[in-house]
């Protein structure tokens, strides 16, 4: 048995096992099929917990088959990844795994400040700094370069073009650089935002309440940002939040109206992913596996015993206990969650058999299993909890959809009866699901090979695949071919981010009533719309979006 000395965290989202200690030693052990436990052995299973050559080790994260680590090397804080790399996970320039810890390079004069995984992706966030001497920021004189964030190489010998149904440009009506309303363009790499700034949503103190259509700068240093209605959470680098407050959803023991600056969350350490639904918010924290939650609580969306409002972090019943939550998804007004062993709960509102627990309208404050007798013996690993649905990826391949009728998410003929009230058959095998996202009631199924699908509600021109389209699609869509590495899903809007040739594209499109869109305008499109370029010598390298705004 390992008996470490001053334990600091445990992670594993697959079946390989993390551990690092105060002291900077760390252990892993457990599935090693692709190098992911990152101890240079060809080995398929690691038995027994084995110390790994890195020292002075500040955190592990972990992705389904590879993981990455954060050290201190003199001063300089260094990230490298092991395991499986067959979409660019390791970031480290190839396709090739891994069986050791090899180094991500930061961008020209910039450093490492932390990373997250998800399923097949990483996210890593820079501070600007020499990466020789880090006590010296980057000259001002010579600003750090953004490179294309999205480490995903299009494969050479894959060159499908991705394709939208025909994909219209920018409306000429569009300025060429977008600006903010009130002042000229401002060529810095950084966050911009766009879209309405009810309450702050946007970070800029200065436009509460009012619509910025084009991308407006709103800070440097921010990553990882889940929208919710006009409120955000982000890592700058540890978790803060902004915007509307009126439920305590900003979790900083406070129900003041509105907070329009970056807050922080004490959520104690290890935070290994957060997410925000219509008014709350989730963590997941690698120690202990445990799922805090905070904010709106009238159906029980925060899972604590009570449907009274939360304004501080609280522990999901049982979870620090029983559950071992890794994935955490949060819908307008109900969450899901995913366990170490890829079973599934979700607790709130269930309207409409959102929880998948076959007893609708019957809401849960607590954690509930999802019914999958259905489905003996399949598990989940991925799952996305909308406005009225829920969908999860399963051990088959499959997904599986329950909830509301009408939104068509459920891909099946009936959009008047919700008779989806558990996981019920497949629709459809996915192989390669790499990320489901949907705030409202469209669902956007990212792949591995860079394809976007997308169904449900269509009313806005949310699904992007053009004009004569019915107002709900029910069968999965495709959007983009190939070549898209991130998909961000807004309440009737969506924005994704190609990558091909060496060169980042950003598109949205759907609804554009507060210029969600980006594009300098209110005017609403059907099908992809390029964003210009907003900073001199730089591109888009991510994108983040909530219910009817964007970053």
């Amino acid at each position: 048995m390992l008996t470490p000395a001053a334990p600091v965290g445990l992670v594993g989202m697959g079946n390989t096992a993390y551990l690092w200690t105060k002291g900077g030693a760390a252990y892993s052990w457990g599935d090693n099929e692709y190098g992911q436990a990152g101890q240079d052995s060809d080995d398929a299973v690691i038995g027994v917990a084995t110390t790994l050559a890195q020292s002075d080790l500040d955190s592990i994260a972990s992705g389904t088959n590879f993981a990455c680590l954060i050290k201190d090397d003199a001063g300089v804080r260094r990230i490298m990844c092991a395991g499986l790399n067959d979409v660019g996970q390791l970031g480290i320039g190839s396709l090739v795994n891994s069986k050791v810890f090899a180094e991500l390079q930061p961008s020209y004069q910039c450093i490492w400040s932390d990373i997250w995984l998800g399923a097949t992706a990483g996210y890593g966030l820079q501070d600007a700094g020499d990466p020789i001497n880090p006590e010296s920021p980057a000259s001002p004189s010579s600003p750090v370069e953004a490179s294309p964030a999205s480490p995903v190489e299009a494969s050479p010998d894959s060159p499908v073009e991705a394709s939208p149904a025909s994909p219209v440009e920018a409306s000429p009506s569009s300025p060429e650089e977008a600006s903010s309303p009130d002042s000229p363009v401002i060529h810095q790499p950084g966050i911009y935002g766009w879209g309405s700034n009810t309450s702050g949503a946007l970070a800029i103190a200065s436009g509460i309440d009012t619509d910025f259509p084009s991308p407006t700068h709103v800070g440097n240093k921010i990553a990882g940002i889940k929208g919710g209605r006009a409120f955000a959470c982000a890592m700058s680098p540890d978790l803060v939040c902004w915007g509307s407050n009126e439920s305590g959803q900003l979790g900083i023991n406070s129900t003041e109206n509105y907070v329009p600056t970056l807050s922080p969350v004490d959520v104690g350490p290890g935070m290994n992913m957060h997410d925000v639904g219509g008014a709350h918010a989730c963590v997941i924290r690698s120690i202990g596996a445990t799922c805090l939650c905070w904010g709106a609580n009238a159906q029980g969306q925060v899972g604590i015993g009570s449907n009274v409002d939360a304004n501080l972090p609280q522990i999901v019943t049982g979870s620090d206990i029983t559950y071992n939550f890794i994935f955490v998804t949060t819908g307008d007004v109900h969450t899901c969650a995913i366990t170490v062993a890829e079973a599934m709960y979700c607790w709130g509102d269930n309207t409409f058999g959102q929880l998948g627990t076959n007893n609708a309208p019957v809401a849960s404050n607590v954690a509930a299993a999802v019914d999958n007798s259905l489905h003996s013996g399949i598990t989940y690993s991925l799952a996305v909890a909308t406005n009225k649905n829920t969908c999860a990826f399963g051990s088959d391949n499959g997904i599986y959809c329950w909830g509301a009728a009408t939104t068509g998410i459920n891909a099946n003929s009936d959009l008047d009866t919700n008779v989806a009230l558990v996981p019920a058959s497949s629709i459809g095998a996915f192989a390669g699901t790499q990320e489901l996202a949907g705030l409202g009631d469209t669902v956007y199924l990212l792949q591995s090979n860079g394809s976007l699908l997308t169904w449900g509600a269509n009313d806005h021109g949310q699904t992007g695949l053009g004009s004569g389209q019915a107002d709900v699609i029910q069968t999965p869509s495709s959007v983009f071919n190939a070549e898209i590495v991130v998909i961000a899903s807004g309440s009737t809007s969506a924005c994704a981010l190609r990558y091909a040739d060496d060169i980042s594209t950003l598109y949205c499109w759907g609804n554009n009533a507060n210029g969600q869109l980006g594009l300098g305008s209110t005017q609403s499109f059907d099908t992809p719309q390029t964003l210009p370029d907003i900073c001199v010598d730089c591109s888009w390298s991510t994108v983040y979006a909530g219910f009817d705004f964007g970053f």
